[in-house]
């Protein structure tokens, strides 16, 4: 098999593994892709489009998963400081709680993957998927 059949098969088989066995317990993989943002870059301003647009989301799933975050209160919807037309996003004390909880479960799962590895493995296997994900962007740019 060509090693581009074969890196689709493990990417696709990564991805179903992460879904299917629901390792997050109370946030699908894109609220807590939000909740994420929000908590390591609390320093930005952060609108739903800049979001969507960072987590290349389509604006559809944006509004879906922000109005399920809020209404769970996760997360709350301000007015723009500077221009009243915007809106802004923040993540309450409650959506650290439960991010930092489902952060945590996600983290043991990481430590046995890189256990299983080892430190030197683990540190290589971070570098290519990080270069995999800078070619696939910059294939899609073309």
């Amino acid at each position: 098999m060509e090693p581009s059949e074969e890196l689709l098969g493990a990417w696709l088989e990564l991805t179903v593994n992460i879904r299917g066995n629901r390792i997050l317990k109370e946030l699908s993989l894109n609220e807590s892709m939000v909740l994420r943002l929000l908590l390591r870059e609390e320093g930005e301003v952060w609108t739903a489009s800049a979001l969507g647009e960072r987590l290349k989301l389509l604006k559809s799933q944006t509004h879906a998963v922000l109005a399920g975050l809020e209404g769970r209160g996760l997360i709350r919807r301000l007015p723009g400081t500077q221009d009243k037309r915007t809106v802004t996003v923040a993540a309450t004390e409650e959506g650290r709680r439960v991010y930092e909880w489902e952060h945590a479960l996600v983290m043991a799962l990481m430590d046995k993957v890189a256990g299983a590895l080892g430190e030197e493995k683990a540190l290589e296997l971070t570098g290519l998927i990080k270069k995999a994900l800078i070619a696939a962007e910059a294939a899609q740019e073309v």
